[in-house]
């Protein structure tokens, strides 16, 4: 029903009501302007803003933390290697450190080159002990190839790790990101972890040849057990111990330290415990090398010191000079007995080796064949001795 349009007086007019017009809609989006802004040119400085900012902090950051977890993994190697041993492995000793130097070397390399990625900057220092020692890592590498067992001598076999090529290119990565990435606070640290790991690992020998077996193991209830191998390479630790230890302290003495007094003392006692395990051992050739390394030490002493020092710290390694000369012809007699271990005499050695140079004149027989040359030029004199069967006997080392 439609109604129609009325007036006041309710009336009908006749008339149809008009439609009613909706409102429009209102548009609720606001008008946007275009601005033309003028070209940016590629020379022209962008403002900085905070997001910049904040990944410039992270990067110095992460190089930070990157640098911290570098420093302490070669700590951690420098002091674990000369002591590491594995009761696990068949080569307890000369295997178990390969195999630690290789993953140590591994990890610090990573270490390295992630953060030359992150810095984008790669430098290399380049001197005259880098030259030798790449000069001395391509001839063992050239003499590898050419070795009568190629196998050992790249990375060696039963006892014959410590002599390979590949131990000796692990040791030439350490020395080399040692020296480009370290300061010389960072190596005067490492220097002394050293020491104290050669006296750590002197004490338990000690122990050892005394009867005191501290290690639950079965192979270490054994006087000849020591964490350096054998007897022989713990003399070439004492003997560097001694060289290193005298030139830290004259080093500490001649500048200021905050901790000068007690780390001479523990400097001056690391000294006379390696002296004393000198004469214990008896070698001449220990106490030869202490004599080449102090006399070295001696002659960097008189060039760089001034000349009213020069008397004062030239005493202590002249002391010990003299006493090392005088060990080498005076052998007293031995406190501690050391276990009985058969090898080549200096002479038979040397003749070995000049044998085998006139067989292989340009690279010898490769590192670590000192087995294959003995058997093959051995002196006709052993075949006739039966003293321990040593007809039938083939020596590993000289």
């Amino acid at each position: 029903m439609q109604l129609d349009e009325r007036d006041v007086f309710g009336k009908s007019s006749g008339k149809k009501p008009a439609k009613k017009i909706p409102p429009q809609r209102k548009n609720f989006i606001p008008e946007v302007q275009e601005v033309s802004l003028p070209p940016v040119s590629k020379n022209s400085a962008l403002p900085k803003n905070k997001a910049s900012i904040k990944i410039s902090f992270d990067k110095a950051n992460v190089l930070g933390l990157l640098d911290k977890i570098f420093d302490w993994s070669f700590y951690a190697l420098i002091f674990l290697l000369p002591l590491y041993f594995s009761p696990f492995i068949q080569d307890t000793i000369e295997f178990a450190k390969q195999q630690m130097l290789f993953a140590g070397v591994f990890w610090l390399t990573v270490i390295s080159l992630a953060r030359a990625i992150i810095s984008e900057k790669i430098q290399f220092k380049g001197s005259l002990v880098m030259i030798g020692l790449i000069a001395i890592l391509l001839t063992t590498f050239v003499s590898s190839i050419t070795s009568v067992y190629p196998y050992s001598s790249f990375f060696g076999v039963d006892r014959h790790h410590a002599m390979s090529f590949a131990t000796l290119a692990s040791l030439a990565i350490f020395a080399i990101l040692a020296t480009h990435t370290l300061t010389a606070k960072h190596l005067l640290r490492a220097w002394y972890l050293l020491l104290g790991s050669f006296v750590i690992g002197t004490i338990l020998t000690l122990l050892q040849l005394l009867g005191v077996f501290l290690l639950p193991w079965q192979f270490a209830k054994s006087a000849a057990f020591t964490p350096f191998g054998i007897h022989d390479l713990w003399g070439v630790a004492l003997s560097f111990g001694v060289i290193t230890s005298v030139s830290l302290l004259l080093r500490l003495s001649l500048g200021e330290d905050r901790y000068k007094q007690p780390i001479s003392i523990a400097l001056a006692a690391t000294v006379g415990l390696f002296l004393i395990c000198l004469i214990i051992l008896d070698d001449w050739r220990l106490w030869l090398m202490v004599i080449v390394g102090l006399v070295t030490t001696l002659c960097l002493l008189f060039w760089r010191l001034p000349q009213d020092k020069k008397i004062v710290w030239l005493v202590l390694p002249s002391f010990i000079i003299v006493l090392a000369a005088t060990m080498m012809v005076v052998h007293p007699q031995r406190l501690i007995s050391l276990p009985v271990s058969a090898q080549p005499t200096l002479k038979t050695s040397a003749l070995i080796a000049w044998d085998s140079l006139k067989s292989a004149p340009l690279f010898g027989y490769g590192p670590g064949s000192f087995f294959a040359a003995y058997s093959q030029h051995k002196p006709g004199e052993i075949n006739k001795a039966n003293i321990f069967n040593l007809w039938s006997a083939r020596f590993e080392q000289s």
